[in-house]
């Protein structure tokens, strides 16, 4: 009797009970960041064949867009300048979704592999320095964290699995360590709300964050697999990048290359194909690119093989290749012991003086170490320029990196000294030499340096073959 009396009231306020036929994107959702003063895409399905009304608080305005025959929807708005709490709203005939803290502000998406997404608490016997105090002290209530839940494909997805948190100890403890890093800086800084998104995959392989499409160029790719399914061609872009390119965003985080070690000189094509896929993808060919260039191991399973220096070096050369593009150095803060550096705080904040540098115009913060420039032999000596050289130096000068070969190819340890913003490289072993090599190793610990106190990448003269 109670549950008819109930159903009968029910039927007859049925005017004031709606049952929301809106659905939004996971990403679209309470605590999300737009990217500010933008031209913000909105999408998801209501019903077919209708018209679905969207309120935006910031201006008051009242947008109408058709929903098409699949349910499917779009709608592009202009954004404010930083700001917030907004609120959205989304109503078609059958009811209406809000959204209640929504802002406006800068976002950034971070992909990669497990350097990417190491969490801030770490992993077993894999440490972040000092994560403890970091965690404890997570608390910016203007950066809003998003992570893409783990997923593959084989064909493109329309959503993917996660919801927009707070920077609080709890979250922030599983988060990205150097893409949460990463964002308070900016924060800081910019004095704005901000919003990170993060997208990555332990031992994977560029060719799985690439689509298919991008990847007919590389038949090596598409041929290569190792079996697992999360490394499969395309599977990681289809189900956790796919969804989210109608998302504004102000650039991308890259932190990736490990796996990809021992075919170089096919990832140096291949950065700039996937950077310049993503951008299409995103609607805009300028997007910043910003990554991080692998630091050293000694990766013993490479049986005595250097395949890191030459991942390192194609990567150096990937950034000469790709506009608005940025790459950090981390040649001093490799690890001997793990393959996963335990300081995430300097990735992040060279990944950060980059951004705020090239991106948002604030040239006080410098991220570039010396780059190798040109070089020529005189009197037994090698002599090396370099670009951003004011303040070379050397540390730790007893750290054998530097090495000198004659015509004959056999490289032996050179003493170095710096005269002049130049590198001077000579060996007793080797007299008329014709080629230099620094920290060309799978491990080694940089010691070169500008005034910035930022390092150079390993780098060689030659072009000699390697690993034959």
């Amino acid at each position: 009797m109670i549950k008819k009396v109930v159903l009968i009231i029910v039927l007859m306020a049925g005017w004031q009970v709606s049952f929301a036929k809106v659905k939004l994107p996971s990403v679209l959702s309470n605590n999300m960041v737009l990217q500010q003063l933008s031209n913000a895409k909105l999408w998801g399905e209501s019903v077919p064949d209708s018209d679905l009304e969207i309120f935006t608080s910031w201006d008051s305005k009242t947008y109408q867009v058709h929903v098409d025959s699949a349910g499917n929807w779009k709608l592009d708005i202009k954004t404010p300048k930083a700001g917030g709490p907004y609120k959205l709203s989304f109503k078609d005939r059958d009811g209406k979704v809000e959204l209640n803290r929504v802002y406006t502000g800068e976002v950034w998406l971070c992909s990669g592999q497990s350097n990417m997404a190491m969490p801030m608490v770490g992993k077993k016997n894999q440490p972040i320095l000092n994560s403890e105090s970091i965690i404890k002290n997570a608390s910016n209530p203007q950066l809003h964290l998003f992570n893409v839940e783990q997923n593959h494909d084989s064909t493109p997805l329309n959503d993917v699995s996660g919801s927009w948190k707070l920077t609080t100890p709890e979250n922030v403890a599983n988060f990205s360590a150097v893409a949460y890093q990463f964002g308070n800086m900016l924060q800081e800084e910019l004095d704005v709300p901000v919003g990170i998104i993060v997208s990555s995959w332990g031992g994977t392989p560029i060719r799985v964050w690439m689509s298919k499409e991008a990847l007919t160029e590389f038949p090596e790719y598409t041929k290569s697999s190792d079996g697992a399914d999360f490394r499969q061609p395309s599977v990681l872009y289809n189900a956790m990048l796919a969804p989210l390119t109608p998302y504004s965003i102000a650039g991308f985080l890259w932190y990736q290359g490990e796996n990809d070690r021992n075919t170089s000189s096919i990832y140096e094509r291949a950065l700039p194909a996937m950077v310049h896929q993503w951008r299409e993808d995103w609607d805009d060919k300028n997007l910043p690119f910003y990554y991080v260039q692998i630091a050293p191991w000694l990766y013993k399973n490479d049986k005595g093989k250097e395949f890191a220096p030459l991942m390192r070096e194609a990567q150096l050369n990937a950034s000469k290749k790709i506009k608005n593009v940025g790459m950090v150095v981390t040649a001093d803060i490799g690890s001997n012991k793990t393959i996963h550096p335990p300081d995430k705080t300097t990735v992040a904040r060279r990944l950060s003086s980059l951004a705020l540098n090239s991106t948002y115009c604030k040239k006080s913060y410098k991220y570039s170490g010396p780059e190798f420039k040109s070089y020529k032999t005189k009197n037994d000596e090698v002599i090396i320029r370099f670009k951003n050289n004011r303040g070379l130096h050397l540390i730790n000068k007893e750290v054998q990196n530097f090495e000198v070969a004659g015509k004959d190819k056999n490289f032996y340890p050179a003493s170095a000294r710096i005269e002049n913003r130049k590198l001077i490289l000579s060996s007793a072993q080797v007299k008329n030499p014709v080629a230099a090599r620094y920290g060309f190793k799978n491990y080694f610990e940089g010691n070169l340096f500008n005034g910035q106190d930022l390092p150079a990448s390993s780098f060689r003269t030659d072009d000699w073959k390697i690993n034959e």
